[in-house]
């Protein structure tokens, strides 16, 4: 009996950890970009110069960029 409560804090721990793993790798950048009226920028250009990374606001301003770790230069 003990060695499976052993086994099944193993696997617990294991799945817990590979769980955890991809949430660090998946890390994004998001916002929206507005003038000093408040009113939304179409179609500026956001970059993070770190991971060379630029994307474009839509219609409304609001931006999203993709910054996983296999994407530093």
């Amino acid at each position: 009996m003990a060695i499976l409560a052993i086994m099944l804090r193993f696997l617990v721990l294991v799945v817990s950890f590979s769980f955890f793993g991809s949430l660090i790798k998946a890390q994004s950048l998001s916002g929206k970009v507005s003038d000093n009226r408040g009113n939304p920028v179409t179609a500026a250009t956001v970059t993070v110069q770190t991971f060379k990374k630029f994307t474009f606001t839509d219609e409304e301003g609001f931006f999203l960029i993709d910054l996983t770790h296999d994407s530093l230069p």
